[in-house]
């Protein structure tokens, strides 16, 4: 029985999930450094993954390390400080909601759109939009 985080998800569940898309065994692989046939073999390892392959799928993928390592049990909470977007993804990946941070789709959009003078309509303008 391979290792899973605190709400008993496999690893590729949770970078699916954190990276708003399906991640499949070829992409797993592929950031892992090992062909698909091994993977599928060491997928079900029951130590599996390891700390330095945590590592590697947060890397590739784009997600905190820290935040993966702490969830799969490798390092202490209360030990380790995650910045912002590590605390994000470690309360995400159990599928909860952050209230007290922004989704990912929020901080793309966070930009304040460039504020154009509201243009006044021509007192005599014909009437329409």
């Amino acid at each position: 029985m391979p290792r899973t985080n605190q709400d008993g998800k496999d690893i590729r569940l949770v970078v699916s999930w954190l990276c708003g898309r399906f991640i499949s065994d070829a992409e797993m692989a592929e950031a892992l450094g090992t062909p698909t046939t091994n993977y599928s073999r060491r997928k079900s390892d029951c130590d599996f993954p390891t700390f330095e392959e945590l590592h590697k799928l947060a890397d590739r993928f784009g997600l905190s390390a820290l935040a993966l390592q702490i969830a799969f049990g490798y390092l202490d909470a209360g030990v380790v400080l995650l910045d912002d977007e590590g605390m994000r993804q470690y309360v995400q990946q159990g599928g909860g909601d952050t209230p007290n941070f922004p989704r990912r789709r929020e901080l793309v959009n966070s930009a304040a759109p460039a504020s154009t003078p509201r243009r006044r309509r021509r007192s005599d303008a014909p009437p329409g939009p």
